[in-house]
Protein backbone atom coordinates (compact mmCIF):
# COMPACT_ATOMS: atom_id res chain seq x y z
CA UNK A 1 0.00 0.00 0.00
CA UNK A 2 3.14 2.44 0.55
CA UNK A 3 4.38 1.53 -2.89
CA UNK A 4 1.03 2.45 -4.34
CA UNK A 5 0.54 5.69 -2.45
CA UNK A 6 4.67 6.75 -3.46
CA UNK A 7 3.65 5.99 -6.96
CA UNK A 8 0.38 7.97 -6.86
CA UNK A 9 2.86 10.97 -5.15
CA UNK A 10 5.55 10.87 -7.34
CA UNK A 11 3.32 10.92 -9.91
CA UNK A 12 1.06 13.83 -8.79
CA UNK A 13 4.09 15.95 -8.21
CA UNK A 14 5.59 15.45 -11.45
CA UNK A 15 2.50 16.30 -13.08
CA UNK A 16 2.17 19.94 -10.90
CA UNK A 17 5.65 20.54 -11.76
CA UNK A 18 5.31 19.91 -15.46
CA UNK A 19 1.58 22.69 -15.02
CA UNK A 20 4.26 24.81 -13.39
CA UNK A 21 7.37 24.81 -15.17
CA UNK A 22 7.06 22.95 -18.83
CA UNK A 23 5.28 24.16 -21.83
CA UNK A 24 4.10 21.75 -24.37
CA UNK A 25 6.90 20.56 -26.64
CA UNK A 26 7.28 18.56 -29.41
CA UNK A 27 10.85 16.37 -30.38
CA UNK A 28 9.76 17.24 -33.79
CA UNK A 29 9.82 20.92 -32.99
CA UNK A 30 10.09 22.10 -36.09
CA UNK A 31 7.14 20.40 -37.48
CA UNK A 32 5.22 22.46 -35.31
CA UNK A 33 5.45 26.22 -36.43
CA UNK A 34 2.37 28.12 -35.68
CA UNK A 35 2.94 26.75 -31.58
CA UNK A 36 7.42 27.39 -32.29
CA UNK A 37 6.52 30.56 -33.41
CA UNK A 38 3.24 32.42 -34.25
CA UNK A 39 5.09 34.48 -36.67
CA UNK A 40 5.55 31.63 -39.00
CA UNK A 41 1.65 31.61 -39.60
CA UNK A 42 1.13 31.31 -43.52
CA UNK A 43 4.86 30.42 -44.41
CA UNK A 44 3.26 27.94 -47.02
CA UNK A 45 3.94 27.42 -50.55
CA UNK A 46 0.66 26.65 -51.00
CA UNK A 47 -3.39 27.39 -50.50
CA UNK A 48 -3.23 25.64 -46.91
CA UNK A 49 -1.04 23.23 -44.27
CA UNK A 50 -2.82 21.14 -42.25
CA UNK A 51 -0.29 19.76 -39.58
CA UNK A 52 -0.95 16.49 -36.88
CA UNK A 53 0.90 16.03 -34.38
CA UNK A 54 0.93 12.72 -31.58
CA UNK A 55 3.26 12.12 -28.99
CA UNK A 56 3.42 9.76 -26.37
CA UNK A 57 5.91 9.40 -22.75
CA UNK A 58 6.90 7.51 -20.36
CA UNK A 59 4.70 4.58 -21.54
CA UNK A 60 7.04 1.57 -19.99
CA UNK A 61 6.95 3.09 -16.66
CA UNK A 62 3.63 4.78 -15.90
CA UNK A 63 0.18 3.14 -15.91
CA UNK A 64 -1.21 6.18 -17.75
CA UNK A 65 1.60 7.86 -20.13
CA UNK A 66 1.75 11.63 -20.78
CA UNK A 67 0.31 11.86 -24.55
CA UNK A 68 0.01 15.35 -26.66
CA UNK A 69 -2.06 15.92 -29.05
CA UNK A 70 -1.92 18.45 -31.76
CA UNK A 71 -3.60 20.07 -34.87
CA UNK A 72 -3.03 22.86 -36.92
CA UNK A 73 -3.96 24.53 -40.14
CA UNK A 74 -2.81 28.15 -41.72
CA UNK A 75 -2.46 29.66 -44.94
CA UNK A 76 -1.35 32.44 -46.79
CA UNK A 77 -3.48 35.66 -48.25
CA UNK A 78 -2.92 38.71 -49.77
CA UNK A 79 -0.38 37.84 -51.89
CA UNK A 80 0.82 40.26 -54.49
CA UNK A 81 -1.45 43.09 -52.81
CA UNK A 82 1.33 45.03 -51.52
CA UNK A 83 4.23 44.09 -53.46
CA UNK A 84 6.14 40.61 -52.60
CA UNK A 85 4.50 40.98 -48.95
CA UNK A 86 1.38 38.81 -47.66
CA UNK A 87 -0.37 37.80 -44.20
CA UNK A 88 -1.00 34.31 -42.68
CA UNK A 89 -3.98 32.80 -40.64
CA UNK A 90 -3.87 29.66 -38.49
CA UNK A 91 -6.23 27.66 -35.97
CA UNK A 92 -4.10 25.78 -33.88
CA UNK A 93 -5.96 22.98 -31.06
CA UNK A 94 -4.04 21.20 -28.56
CA UNK A 95 -4.50 18.63 -25.90
CA UNK A 96 -2.08 17.06 -23.38
CA UNK A 97 -2.81 14.55 -21.23
CA UNK A 98 -0.08 13.61 -18.24
CA UNK A 99 -0.55 11.12 -16.02
CA UNK A 100 -2.68 9.19 -13.58
CA UNK A 101 -3.91 12.22 -11.85
CA UNK A 102 -5.89 13.28 -15.06
CA UNK A 103 -3.94 16.62 -15.16
CA UNK A 104 -5.00 17.99 -19.02
CA UNK A 105 -4.59 21.17 -20.76
CA UNK A 106 -6.42 22.28 -23.95
CA UNK A 107 -5.62 24.81 -25.69
CA UNK A 108 -7.51 26.67 -28.93
CA UNK A 109 -5.42 29.69 -30.52
CA UNK A 110 -5.59 31.64 -33.30
CA UNK A 111 -2.59 33.24 -35.33
CA UNK A 112 -1.88 36.03 -37.68
CA UNK A 113 1.55 36.95 -39.61
CA UNK A 114 2.48 39.94 -41.74
CA UNK A 115 5.60 38.95 -44.04
CA UNK A 116 7.17 42.08 -45.49
CA UNK A 117 10.15 41.64 -48.23
CA UNK A 118 13.38 43.71 -47.00
CA UNK A 119 14.54 43.20 -50.21
CA UNK A 120 15.05 40.22 -52.27
CA UNK A 121 17.00 37.78 -50.49
CA UNK A 122 15.71 38.80 -46.94
CA UNK A 123 12.03 39.10 -45.37
CA UNK A 124 10.93 39.95 -42.00
CA UNK A 125 8.12 38.84 -40.30
CA UNK A 126 6.04 39.47 -37.03
CA UNK A 127 2.59 37.12 -35.50
CA UNK A 128 0.36 37.26 -32.84
CA UNK A 129 -1.51 34.38 -31.53
CA UNK A 130 -4.36 34.64 -29.12
CA UNK A 131 -6.63 31.86 -27.56
CA UNK A 132 -8.27 29.89 -24.34
CA UNK A 133 -6.24 27.63 -22.71
CA UNK A 134 -8.32 24.98 -19.84
CA UNK A 135 -6.42 23.01 -17.90
CA UNK A 136 -8.15 20.85 -15.32
CA UNK A 137 -6.76 17.84 -12.36
CA UNK A 138 -8.60 14.63 -11.63
CA UNK A 139 -8.51 15.14 -7.99
CA UNK A 140 -10.64 12.14 -7.72
CA UNK A 141 -8.07 9.87 -8.68
CA UNK A 142 -5.94 10.11 -5.59
CA UNK A 143 -6.11 8.66 -2.53
CA UNK A 144 -5.14 10.15 0.62
CA UNK A 145 -3.73 8.68 4.17
CA UNK A 146 -7.06 10.42 6.24
CA UNK A 147 -9.14 7.77 3.61
CA UNK A 148 -7.57 4.93 5.15
CA UNK A 149 -9.35 3.31 7.90
CA UNK A 150 -8.85 -0.72 7.78
CA UNK A 151 -8.56 -0.61 4.20
CA UNK A 152 -9.48 2.42 1.62
CA UNK A 153 -12.69 4.60 1.96
CA UNK A 154 -13.51 6.94 -0.99
CA UNK A 155 -16.25 8.73 0.88
CA UNK A 156 -13.63 9.61 4.31
CA UNK A 157 -12.64 13.71 3.89
CA UNK A 158 -9.12 13.89 2.42
CA UNK A 159 -7.97 16.57 5.00
CA UNK A 160 -6.11 18.38 2.05
CA UNK A 161 -7.07 22.12 1.45
CA UNK A 162 -9.79 22.74 -1.22
CA UNK A 163 -8.74 22.96 -4.79
CA UNK A 164 -10.38 23.82 -7.61
CA UNK A 165 -9.94 21.12 -10.71
CA UNK A 166 -10.62 23.24 -13.59
CA UNK A 167 -8.73 26.59 -14.51
CA UNK A 168 -9.70 28.74 -18.11
CA UNK A 169 -7.33 31.96 -18.74
CA UNK A 170 -6.77 33.67 -22.29
CA UNK A 171 -3.03 33.33 -23.65
CA UNK A 172 -1.81 35.92 -25.92
CA UNK A 173 1.85 35.04 -27.77
CA UNK A 174 4.58 36.89 -29.83
CA UNK A 175 7.05 36.15 -32.04
CA UNK A 176 9.47 37.68 -35.24
CA UNK A 177 11.00 35.92 -37.75
CA UNK A 178 13.19 36.42 -40.29
CA UNK A 179 14.62 34.73 -43.34
CA UNK A 180 17.53 34.59 -45.71
CA UNK A 181 17.74 32.91 -49.10
CA UNK A 182 21.81 33.79 -48.97
CA UNK A 183 22.26 31.84 -52.08
CA UNK A 184 20.96 29.01 -54.76
CA UNK A 185 22.20 26.53 -51.91
CA UNK A 186 21.91 28.14 -48.64
CA UNK A 187 18.94 29.52 -46.90
CA UNK A 188 18.33 30.19 -42.95
CA UNK A 189 15.93 31.61 -40.80
CA UNK A 190 16.67 33.18 -37.52
CA UNK A 191 13.36 33.52 -34.94
CA UNK A 192 12.34 34.78 -31.23
CA UNK A 193 8.46 34.11 -29.70
CA UNK A 194 7.13 34.70 -26.33
CA UNK A 195 4.68 33.05 -24.51
CA UNK A 196 2.02 33.57 -22.14
CA UNK A 197 2.34 37.08 -22.21
CA UNK A 198 0.10 37.90 -19.71
CA UNK A 199 1.21 35.86 -17.22
CA UNK A 200 -2.14 34.32 -16.29
CA UNK A 201 -2.97 32.91 -13.23
CA UNK A 202 -2.77 29.27 -13.12
CA UNK A 203 -3.18 28.04 -9.95
CA UNK A 204 -5.55 24.97 -8.93
CA UNK A 205 -5.77 26.95 -5.11
CA UNK A 206 -6.48 29.97 -7.01
CA UNK A 207 -3.61 31.47 -5.37
CA UNK A 208 -2.99 34.58 -7.51
CA UNK A 209 0.71 35.14 -6.99
CA UNK A 210 1.04 31.52 -9.23
CA UNK A 211 0.84 32.66 -12.71
CA UNK A 212 2.32 31.57 -15.94
CA UNK A 213 6.28 32.26 -16.55
CA UNK A 214 6.67 34.09 -19.26
CA UNK A 215 8.26 31.43 -21.92
CA UNK A 216 10.97 32.84 -24.74
CA UNK A 217 11.86 30.78 -27.76
CA UNK A 218 14.88 31.58 -30.15
CA UNK A 219 15.05 29.09 -32.97
CA UNK A 220 17.01 28.86 -36.34
CA UNK A 221 17.24 26.96 -39.42
CA UNK A 222 18.70 26.42 -42.05
CA UNK A 223 18.46 24.66 -45.52
CA UNK A 224 21.89 23.56 -47.30
CA UNK A 225 22.11 22.01 -50.83
CA UNK A 226 25.11 19.76 -50.27
CA UNK A 227 25.06 17.81 -53.86
CA UNK A 228 22.19 17.89 -57.17
CA UNK A 229 20.02 15.46 -54.34
CA UNK A 230 21.82 15.25 -51.07
CA UNK A 231 20.41 18.51 -48.60
CA UNK A 232 21.18 19.39 -45.00
CA UNK A 233 18.63 20.93 -42.80
CA UNK A 234 20.01 21.82 -39.38
CA UNK A 235 18.08 23.03 -36.47
CA UNK A 236 18.97 25.02 -33.08
CA UNK A 237 15.90 25.82 -29.98
CA UNK A 238 16.72 27.31 -26.84
CA UNK A 239 13.91 27.77 -24.53
CA UNK A 240 13.93 29.62 -21.64
CA UNK A 241 11.25 30.56 -17.99
CA UNK A 242 12.40 31.50 -14.65
CA UNK A 243 11.29 27.71 -13.70
CA UNK A 244 12.84 26.04 -16.63
CA UNK A 245 15.73 25.91 -19.18
CA UNK A 246 15.93 24.26 -22.33
CA UNK A 247 18.12 23.80 -25.58
CA UNK A 248 17.62 21.58 -28.42
CA UNK A 249 19.64 20.99 -31.68
CA UNK A 250 19.93 18.54 -34.65
CA UNK A 251 20.21 18.28 -38.05
CA UNK A 252 18.24 16.33 -40.92
CA UNK A 253 19.87 14.77 -43.77
CA UNK A 254 17.67 14.47 -47.08
CA UNK A 255 18.05 12.72 -50.42
CA UNK A 256 15.93 13.41 -53.30
CA UNK A 257 14.24 10.31 -54.72
CA UNK A 258 12.67 11.74 -57.68
CA UNK A 259 13.68 15.64 -58.78
CA UNK A 260 11.29 17.00 -60.92
CA UNK A 261 9.11 20.11 -60.38
CA UNK A 262 5.38 17.74 -60.33
CA UNK A 263 7.03 14.88 -59.14
CA UNK A 264 8.95 14.90 -56.25
CA UNK A 265 9.73 12.75 -53.37
CA UNK A 266 12.21 12.42 -50.39
CA UNK A 267 13.29 10.31 -47.98
CA UNK A 268 14.88 12.28 -44.34
CA UNK A 269 16.99 10.71 -41.86
CA UNK A 270 18.82 12.77 -38.36
CA UNK A 271 18.74 13.12 -34.39
CA UNK A 272 17.71 15.54 -32.46
CA UNK A 273 19.18 16.22 -28.80
CA UNK A 274 17.37 17.37 -26.15
CA UNK A 275 20.65 18.58 -23.73
CA UNK A 276 20.86 16.64 -20.01
CA UNK A 277 17.05 14.61 -21.37
CA UNK A 278 16.95 13.11 -24.08
CA UNK A 279 18.45 11.92 -27.67
CA UNK A 280 15.79 11.09 -30.62
CA UNK A 281 16.60 9.27 -33.72
CA UNK A 282 13.84 10.83 -36.29
CA UNK A 283 12.98 9.17 -39.72
CA UNK A 284 10.79 11.13 -42.24
CA UNK A 285 9.62 10.78 -45.74
CA UNK A 286 8.17 13.40 -48.53
CA UNK A 287 6.13 12.68 -51.06
CA UNK A 288 4.55 15.58 -53.33
CA UNK A 289 2.76 17.72 -50.46
CA UNK A 290 2.75 15.51 -48.12
CA UNK A 291 5.34 14.44 -45.00
CA UNK A 292 5.15 11.99 -42.56
CA UNK A 293 8.11 12.48 -39.35
CA UNK A 294 8.33 9.44 -36.97
CA UNK A 295 11.19 9.97 -34.13
CA UNK A 296 11.48 8.11 -30.75
CA UNK A 297 12.92 10.10 -27.22
CA UNK A 298 15.99 7.58 -25.43
CA UNK A 299 15.92 9.20 -22.28
CA UNK A 300 19.09 10.52 -20.42
CA UNK A 301 18.11 12.28 -17.80
CA UNK A 302 18.45 10.73 -14.13
CA UNK A 303 14.72 9.19 -14.85
CA UNK A 304 16.18 6.82 -16.80
CA UNK A 305 16.32 4.40 -13.99
CA UNK A 306 12.52 4.40 -13.78
CA UNK A 307 12.29 4.59 -17.82
CA UNK A 308 15.00 2.11 -18.64
CA UNK A 309 15.88 4.80 -21.48
CA UNK A 310 12.59 4.52 -22.91
CA UNK A 311 11.31 8.06 -23.57
CA UNK A 312 8.37 7.54 -26.38
CA UNK A 313 7.22 7.76 -30.29
CA UNK A 314 6.38 10.66 -32.23
CA UNK A 315 4.26 11.08 -35.32
CA UNK A 316 3.96 14.06 -37.35
CA UNK A 317 1.79 14.47 -40.60
CA UNK A 318 1.72 17.57 -42.86
CA UNK A 319 -0.14 17.98 -45.81
CA UNK A 320 -0.19 21.08 -48.08
CA UNK A 321 -2.98 22.31 -51.04
CA UNK A 322 -0.56 22.90 -53.72
CA UNK A 323 -0.87 26.28 -55.69
CA UNK A 324 -0.59 25.65 -59.15
CA UNK A 325 3.00 25.92 -60.82
CA UNK A 326 2.99 29.04 -62.14
CA UNK A 327 1.75 30.77 -58.98
CA UNK A 328 3.99 29.44 -56.39
CA UNK A 329 6.18 31.79 -54.13
CA UNK A 330 9.24 30.76 -55.94
CA UNK A 331 10.36 34.58 -54.46
CA UNK A 332 10.77 33.29 -50.99
CA UNK A 333 12.55 30.34 -49.29
CA UNK A 334 9.96 28.25 -47.04
CA UNK A 335 12.04 26.16 -44.71
CA UNK A 336 10.78 22.15 -45.07
CA UNK A 337 8.62 21.49 -42.08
Amino acid sequence: MKTTLLTYFLIFCIGLSYVKSQDIHFTQYQASPLLLNPAMTGLVDGKMRATFHFREQWSSSMIKPFTTIGAAIDMPFLQNKVGNDWMGAGLTIVNDRAGEGQLQRTSVLGSVAYFKQLNRNNFLSAGGQIGFTQRSLGFSNFSFNNQYDDGFNPGLPTGEPLFTESITHVEFNVGVLWLLSASDYVNYYLGASARNITQPINSFMEDESQGLPLVYNIHFGSEIQLTNRWFLYPSLLGMYSKQARQISGGALVGYELMKDRRQQAMILGGTVYRMFDAIAPIVAFEYQTFRMGLSYDINLSDFNKVSNFQGGPELVLNYQIPLPVESQMGVIFCPRF
